[in-house]
């Protein structure tokens, strides 16, 4: 079942189509302009409303993103992907940039950009500043932290992390995956 995204359509909107997927199997909604007949002239920029403001859960984004045919056409979303998340509930509005040679003219309903919903969370630095020698060197192409680098107690890998909290986490997945698997 697929999450319920609380949106309103605003009062120039009311008659614009939900934002809705190309096909069964794509992730990706079509945001259309609610704007009409604003022309974009090459190397140049427009903001385009979509009438849509949405109430996203927390712990969850939507990227908007340039559309898929935006190598043919040349009109891109500026600031690509613009992240929008719970704190934000205004109106989504999309700037376009027209990298092509001829002026473009886009209309209201007309496809304008892709938002993908995916899941984010919200974490907290951790600043390794006060160590003794603190210093991040390359091993094998991944970051490693290490506060001393004859000792392994104090070592920090992005992949494989010896933390026993993040073994423990990725443990319980693992068997829960694997349970689902069996099922």
């Amino acid at each position: 079942m697929l999450p319920q995204i609380p949106v309103i359509r605003l009062a120039d909107a009311q008659k614009m189509p939900l934002p809705s997927y190309a096909d069964a199997v794509g992730t990706c909604m079509i945001l259309r302009s609610n704007t009409d007949g604003i022309k974009i002239d090459p190397n140049c920029s427009e903001i385009f409303a979509t009438g849509l403001a949405l109430a996203l859960p927390i712990g969850m984004e939507a990227q908007i993103r340039s559309l898929k045919e935006s190598t043919q056409t040349g009109v891109i979303v500026l600031n690509a992907p613009l992240t929008i998340d719970a704190s934000d509930r205004t109106e989504i509005k999309v700037r376009l940039f027209n990298a092509s040679q001829e002026s473009v003219i886009i209309k209201k309903g007309d496809p304008i950009a892709l938002t993908v919903f995916s899941l984010a969370f919200r974490a907290k630095w951790e600043d390794l500043s006060q160590r003794n020698n603190p210093s991040f060197v390359a091993s094998n192409s991944s970051p490693v932290f290490e506060e001393n680098i004859t000792s392994k107690e104090n070592v920090f890998y992005e992949e494989g992390i010896k933390n026993t909290e993040i073994q423990n986490v990725s443990s319980n997945q693992n068997a829960k995956q694997t349970k689902e698997e069996t099922a």
